[in-house]
């Protein structure tokens, strides 16, 4: 295990209880997922937002069910809606807009290359 790992997991088991009591009731072992620590960790060091900025959206992430990157892509398909879900969870606008545009759009437009490229074929085939 680096330093790097290291540091993580340190970081990540002293804001595990601090999670837990911001889900409250909603908190579930296995919502604590590789994926939603990934988040926080990337929030933390990436966006360089603070602990309770990071600990709330993690929390966030887990009241609204959130276990892994697919389950972040099939909030909303847009923008508006997607904080609009996730908002109400604890999840700050501005980190809605990172996660959206971390997660979402970049799905959004690797679906819309293949559903483009599989027109495409189909046309050439006629």
């Amino acid at each position: 295990m680096n330093e790097s790992t290291n540091n993580r997991d340190v970081w990540l088991a002293q804001i595990e209880k601090r999670v837990k009591a911001k889900a409250g009731d909603q908190w579930r072992s296995e919502r604590w997922s590789e994926f939603v620590k990934d988040v926080a960790w990337w929030l933390h060091i990436e966006k360089e937002r603070d602990d309770e900025d990071t600990i709330d959206a993690a929390a966030g992430l887990i009241v609204y069910g959130i276990r892994g990157k697919q389950d972040l892509i099939n909030v909303a398909d847009n923008k508006k809606d997607f904080s609009n879900r996730l908002e109400p969870k604890g999840v700050l606008p501005a980190i809605c807009d990172s996660l959206f545009n971390k997660y979402v759009a970049p799905a959004q437009q690797i679906s819309t290359r293949v559903e483009t490229e599989d027109r495409f074929e189909q046309a050439k085939q006629q």
